[in-house]
């Protein structure tokens, strides 16, 4: 059974044929990024729901290490 942890602002980036070709080096299978604001606790296990659809995270990136923003690297998008 899934809960909640938080709900936040995020935005939703379908990523490139670029960056699928630079993500697919960790996992083959991504291609939606949710950047959002730092929240602690969050790691692959979870999901994200978004406009009615689930995405499951793969990866959980603190791009400056600064406890600032979160991207999310995710698969999915099923209802």
């Amino acid at each position: 059974s899934w809960s909640d942890l938080a709900t936040v602002w995020a935005e939703k980036r379908d990523l490139t044929a670029r960056e699928l070709f630079q993500a697919g080096q960790v996992y083959a299978d991504v291609t939606t990024m949710f950047r959002i604001r730092y929240i602690s606790g969050i790691d692959p296990k979870m999901r994200v729901s978004f406009e009615s659809r689930y995405y499951n995270i793969r990866s959980v990136i603190d791009p400056t290490d600064q406890h600032r923003e979160l991207q999310l690297l995710c698969t999915g998008g099923a209802t």
